[in-house]
């Protein structure tokens, strides 16, 4: 089975003008709320100082990215847990892209050994994000209050956590990921 995405690793400034350029889209600057960063260059300092590490992503065989993934790895809640933020273009929402672009980047982080667990808060009312970490089945292991999207008040938001030995067994159960040789080089260059 091929790679259905490709995540391939911001590793150079010109791949950060990329990563900027579809950050600057608004609704995936929305979604992921990443308000600390301004600007191509200061994106570059967080991913050369190890802040940061952000992926674009691809459908297979397609030239333009339709989304972006920011992995933060400066606020850890404990030492190696990396908090996992996600952008899509709204055209490309609906048609089962975040399962695929998950499994990729949790192939290469955690069973490639880059860390050793993910995590995320998913607000209470993000019902397709709740119904894609179910069907992951990422685990439920907090609840927490946080700013509402919108900017208006607090929304319950749902924490997550994924471990390499966890992943490993979902891993197992879903036939619709290629072999793991495969998929660790999701985060290859690309196109």
């Amino acid at each position: 089975m091929a790679i259905p995405v490709h995540i391939p690793e911001v590793t150079d400034p010109t791949l950060c003008e990329l990563a900027w350029s579809v950050h600057e889209e608004p609704e995936i600057r929305r979604q992921l709320r990443v308000d600390n960063i301004h600007g191509p260059g200061m994106l570059w300092l967080k991913i050369s100082g190890k802040r940061v590490a952000t992926h674009l992503a691809y459908r297979a065989g397609e030239t333009k990215p339709f989304g972006l993934v920011f992995l933060d790895l400066a606020h850890l809640r404990r030492q190696g847990e990396v908090q996992v933020y996600m952008g899509f273009l709204p055209e490309v929402r609906g048609q089962g892209l975040t399962g695929p672009t998950l499994s990729m980047l949790f192939d290469v982080w955690l069973l490639g050994g880059r860390c050793p667990k993910f995590w995320c808060a998913i607000a209470e009312n993000n019902t397709p994000s709740l119904r894609m970490v179910r069907a992951l089945d990422i685990p439920k292991v907090d609840e927490d209050q946080a700013r509402a999207l919108d900017g208006e008040g607090m929304v319950t938001t749902h924490i997550h956590e994924l471990t390499k030995e966890h992943w490993a067994n979902v891993r197992a159960t879903l036939d619709w990921l290629p072999p793991l040789e495969e998929a660790l080089h999701a985060a290859d260059p690309y196109p």
